[in-house]
């Protein structure tokens, strides 16, 4: 997981957070928002190890 930051044009911030299987390359997940707290990381965190069942 990590976090990658970029602003938009009128200069407001832009956060995501990534999550990227090592061996695959593949993004598993992506969290985006102008602000990304302790909780949205656990809940992302959460949703990978545990995923809703259907």
């Amino acid at each position: 997981m990590d976090f990658v930051a970029d602003a938009l044009f009128d200069r407001r911030k832009l956060r995501m957070l990534t999550a990227v299987d090592l061996y695959t390359r593949e993004c598993v997940a992506i969290d985006v928002g102008q602000s990304l707290k302790g909780e949205d990381v656990l809940r992302t965190h959460r949703q990978l190890l545990c995923p809703p069942i259907h």
